[in-house]
């Protein structure tokens, strides 16, 4: 045995030696080195740059401002151990939302596309190809990679605010490896000029809601203005985006009047709702698509529990009797049992961190 060990060693190493000069000079297969324009527009639809999201049992859970936690819903959290602790934390209110052993995915996941966001924007203008589509790629890019950062301000820096915002320390501006840690001030100001230089040299269209166009460019341009106050400033670019989308056959308002004609004015059932509400990234309403999970109540009629969160008693009571909306607020579980008040709002199993 040891003899046949040997032997068979000997012709590893051979096979390996005589192979290593023939495969370095052969190209990785597959797009491992993007080298055209094709390439490079390829790098925008990875699903990481929609999806939020982590495919493990670690994911960070961001809850909408309309939305009250309820002690069942800490419960349910106990009682599915697949959720990390960082959602207990997170719910606790605890100044440590992570473990020493887990990464903030906040920050991880900005980042990542951040990373792919550069490489594009550092490789494209030398791509093979046609000129017109490097200026557009390298346009996406940018503003894609500046709403990336606008997004990270959001978790770790402090809200934007002329008379502290030269002093206050926001995220590092990472555009290549070598990076330094810029002010509030910088930062915003580094995000705005991204886009305003790059928004008009976006395509006109784009098919898929994850990429971005100019209707998008100037609606996530807006948005950053509102984060920051300036609703003047806001409205320019919110009023070009909403030209640009009139008469767009993928972006456009439900009329629930229509799509409910069938329910009336009586609450759905729980697994309609289910089937009501549309995934974000094929909603019509959805026009840049940036989602995470939720532990809402859209999945859990399959373990046969009641909603764990509701929208808070002064939004409920802005949906008068007649409001069709209303029939998407739940007052009973998916056994047809009564739920106390408040009740709960059927907001998917998804929410969007980008812009509808």
């Amino acid at each position: 045995m040891r003899n046949l060990f040997y032997v068979l060693n000997i012709l590893i190493g051979m096979f390996l030696f005589s192979g290593c000069d023939h495969f370095l000079d052969e190209a990785p297969r597959g797009n491992a080195i993007a080298e055209t324009v094709e390439d490079y527009d390829k790098m925008f639809n990875a699903s990481t740059i929609m999806n939020m999201s982590i495919a493990d049992s670690y994911y960070a859970y961001w809850k909408n401002d309309e939305l009250i936690f309820t002690e069942d819903c800490y419960s349910t959290v106990v009682q599915l151990t697949n959720y990390p602790t960082s959602i207990k934390a997170a719910i606790e209110y605890q100044y440590h939302i992570y473990r020493e052993d887990e990464n903030s995915l906040e920050w991880e996941k900005c980042y990542n596309q951040i990373y792919i966001f550069n490489a594009i924007i550092n490789g494209i203008m030398q791509a093979q190809g046609d000129e017109t589509e490097k200026e557009y790629l390298l346009a996406e890019a940018r503003v894609s990679r500046a709403y990336m950062h606008f997004l990270l301000a959001q978790w770790f820096a402090m809200p934007y605010n002329e008379a502290t915002a030269e002093t206050e320390w926001a995220i590092p501006i990472v555009k290549e490896a070598k990076y330094d840690r810029a002010t509030v001030k910088e930062l915003y100001s580094w995000i705005i000029s991204e886009m305003e230089d790059a928004c008009p040299l976006l395509k006109k269209r784009e098919e898929h809601r994850m990429r971005c166009y100019q209707a998008t460019g100037h609606a996530l341009l807006g948005k950053v203005y509102f984060q920051m106050g300036k609703y003047e400033k806001a409205l320019e670019p919110l009023r070009t985006a909403y030209e640009l989308l009139q008469g767009d056959p993928n972006v456009y308002l439900t009329d629930h009047k229509v799509k409910q004609a069938s329910y009336g004015y009586k609450e759905m059932g729980m697994f309609d709702i289910m089937s009501y509400i549309p995934f974000v990234y094929n909603d019509n309403e959805t026009l840049y698509c940036k989602y995470n999970p939720t532990m809402r109540n859209y999945y859990l009629p399959y373990y046969n529990m009641a909603p764990t969160d509701y929208l808070k008693p002064e939004i409920y009571q802005l949906f008068d009797e007649e409001d069709l909306r209303r029939n998407l607020i739940s007052t009973k579980n998916a056994m047809g049992e009564p739920l106390p008040y408040p009740y709960s709002g059927a907001l998917g199993a998804y929410m969007n961190l980008g812009c509808a």
